[in-house]
């Protein structure tokens, strides 16, 4: 590169990197406020994916419980039901009851009952709160035997029985553990009644009742299911992110609570990245900026030179560059080489003119020298016819 250009190089490559600094700048700038919006929306994403997830996954235990029950419902005279039970981890405990008058045909369970344990599960789980359901029912107000874990009774009556399952939720506890490990949410799942199945928060708040929260008085009660709302809990002193899903099969209502602090930490946890990718942007921009000032400059730089050349005769060679980025300049340059053949072309014609005319005028030196030299010989020799003819006139006087 020729160094007296290389302040234009400079100049245009700063050019150049200041159009390329202003667009990143204000991208960036836009895009980190942008940041909390996007990571709103991704957040309310997450939550109603993770409410549908649970509510799926509840569905398909109650299914696959469904089915066995309907199996029971014709077969349990036949069947060894402690067999059945121990076969099928869903189910823990089986009562049967006669419809007609409440006595218990059946109470088996995948665990070893005494007779006190039978009679005590019998009397917390009285036919009374069976007897008046008409259809298939899940309830949670119910005294399980396994207190290994959450369980629910499932009732369904038929002509002559009332058949009370009581369900190992465990398969579901362990997916909404799961899933905690990638979230900050506190997920609830309470009943129809608001009487907690499930519920991952460690808070006294969350021990009542949930009809009695906030949460359900200004967010369930209120909003649509799966609507993001962000919601001030004054008893709390908390600001929370609060999603809802109400389950069609069991009625049961499915809560996500995110508090808002935990999504700043997530902007904020960008800004490093942020500041980092700018500085990386803009070295990319200079680097590009750099060679495409030199695809521009070098070919200005050395036609300029040629040009100079030129001009002080030093050189007549042509220009020679190959893979040029622009056609623009393989134009002026092709252009260039055929003036400055044309200008070398008519300078050899005007010397070799300049040789002629130089002839002639040697010739016509010549010519006018001999000539000169005549015109004064004749002018010599008619001085002398002159004085000779004086001469005789003189004499022809005297004789007389």
């Amino acid at each position: 590169m020729v160094k007296k250009y290389r302040q234009f190089s400079q100049d245009l490559r700063k050019k150049f990197l200041l159009i390329g600094m202003v667009p990143i700048v204000i991208i960036s700038l836009f895009l980190f406020g942008k940041i909390y919006f996007i990571i709103d929306d991704v957040s309310e994403q997450s939550h109603s994916k993770i409410l549908r997830d649970i509510d799926f996954y509840t569905d398909q235990l109650l299914l696959r419980v469904s089915k066995k029950a309907m199996f029971l419902e014709e077969n349990f005279k036949d069947l060894d039901l402690k067999k059945f039970l121990l076969a099928n981890n869903d189910i823990d405990t089986l009562i049967i009851y006669d419809k007609k008058d409440g006595s218990v045909v059946k109470l088996v369970s995948d665990l070893y009952m005494t007779q006190k344990d039978k009679d005590d599960y019998i009397k917390n789980n009285p036919y009374s709160q069976y007897k008046d359901i008409t259809k298939p029912t899940y309830n949670t107000i119910h005294k399980s035997i396994n207190k290994k874990s959450t369980t629910i009774s499932y009732a369904i009556p038929t002509k002559d029985y009332i058949f009370v399952y009581d369900i190992n939720l465990s398969t579901v506890e362990a997916f909404i553990k799961y899933i905690k490990k990638s979230v900050d949410y506190i997920i609830v799942v309470v009943d129809k009644d608001g009487n907690y199945i499930y519920n991952t928060s460690d808070y006294k708040y969350f021990k009542d009742n949930f009809f009695n929260t906030e949460y359900y008085q200004k967010i369930v009660q209120v909003n649509e299911p799966l609507q993001y709302e962000e919601f001030y809990n004054e008893e709390q002193g908390e600001d929370n992110f609060v999603v809802y899903y109400k389950s069609h099969d069991t009625g049961w209502t499915i809560v996500t609570i995110e508090d808002s602090d935990t999504l700043d930490d997530k902007v904020l946890s960008l800004i490093p990245f942020v500041v980092i990718l700018i500085p990386v942007l803009l070295i990319a921009i200079f680097i590009i900026s750099k060679q495409f000032t030199q695809k521009i400059v070098s070919p200005l730089e050395l036609l300029i030179e040629k040009m100079e050349k030129l001009s002080k005769n030093d050189s007549l060679e042509k220009i020679e560059i190959e893979n040029l980025e622009y056609s623009l300049f393989k134009r002026m340059i092709d252009s260039f080489n055929n003036m400055q053949e044309l200008i070398y072309k008519r300078e050899e014609e005007l010397k070799h003119s300049n040789e002629e005319l130089i002839n002639k005028t040697e010739e016509i030196t010549l010519l006018n020298s001999g000539l000169e030299q005549k015109i004064e010989e004749e002018i010599e020799k008619n001085r002398k016819k002159i004085n000779r003819c004086s001469n005789n006139q003189d004499l022809l006087k005297w004789v007389r």
